[in-house]
């Protein structure tokens, strides 16, 4: 999910979904949440269909970017790139790509202007990578204190700062009781630095999103189905009366800006193939998790 700030409304694309004869699939379709609903977008061409992509909007250029993708198999590794302008879809041609096969989170960064990428590779011993996107480029930056190896990680934006944040991950065995991180990093004019708040911060895989009008990071632990939120320097874990049935992935955040709630998309129960992906949303109103319906097919 990303917020189309110059269309105002929020575009979701990727991810997986359930046929109507239990079978699941990558679907390929665009939708907007606008007013209260969801909308279809009716597009000439799109992006094959993946799990698992990054995709924030840049300002600069008024566009939402869409890059890599996919797990395994029949939904294979990418590292495509993809412009939305409100209308088309463009693959875009950069001279310089990360390599397909990770895991990826993508925030735009408002002190130089530009989209940072995040990506861990899915092999054993890879370092955790750093990426800009220039508007024609992807080029590797990074310096400072790199964070360890991890995946589902969120990334984000610092409530107080702007800077991007990156909480949490998962990097190990299943069991191991140190796979989860419940670290933070935030990106500052082309570094990292350890994030120090004197209080342990969420851990494990997480899904993240900016809640301008509370000035607030709002977080999701997939498989713990905790909400925490973030006011740049203290860490709150929140005890909704309401909320998604325990997820263990598949789970998208954004924020509403026209509504000024943060919405939360999808997710799986089980990890077994059989499982179906659900299709729910749900809105933070600050205090709860409100369902909201219909809900795209």
């Amino acid at each position: 999910m990303a917020w189309d700030a110059k269309d105002h409304y929020l575009l979701m694309f990727g991810g997986a979904t359930t046929a109507a004869d239990g079978s699941n699939f990558t679907p390929d379709d665009s939708w907007a949440w606008t007013n209260g609903q969801w909308k279809q977008l009716q597009t000439a061409q799109a992006p094959p269909g993946r799990t698992f992509p990054a995709m924030a909007y840049d300002p600069v250029r008024q566009e939402v970017i869409l890059f890599g993708g996919g797990s395994a198999n029949s939904d294979p590794f990418r590292n495509d790139t993809w412009a939305w302008d409100g209308n088309h879809w463009t693959q875009l041609q950069p001279n310089s790509s990360p390599q397909p096969g990770a895991y990826l989170r993508m925030a735009y960064d408002p002190e130089l202007r530009v989209l940072t990428l995040v990506r861990q590779s899915n092999r054993p011993g890879d370092l955790l990578e750093t990426w800009s996107w220039s508007g024609t480029n992807w080029t590797r930056v990074a310096s400072g204190t790199t964070p360890s190896p991890r995946w589902f990680f969120g990334l984000g934006n610092d409530p107080a700062t702007g800077e991007v944040l990156l909480v949490g991950g998962y990097h190990g065995a299943e069991g191991d009781p140190n796979a989860p991180k419940n670290d933070i990093f935030t990106w500052h004019q082309g570094a990292w630095s350890q994030k120090q708040t004197g209080e342990p911060a969420p851990a494990g895989y997480v899904a993240t999103a900016l809640d301008e009008g509370r000035h607030q990071a709002v977080l999701f632990t997939a498989g713990t189905n905790e909400t925490w939120t973030f006011d740049g320097s203290k860490w709150t874990k929140r005890t909704p009366a309401h909320g998604p049935q325990p997820l263990l992935a598949h789970v998208a955040m954004g924020y509403d800006h026209a509504a000024g709630e943060i919405l939360l998309f999808g997710g799986k129960t089980d990890s077994s193939p059989g499982t179906r992906y659900l299709n729910e949303l749900w809105a933070w109103n600050g205090d709860d998790w409100i369902k909201l319906s219909p809900s795209p097919s």
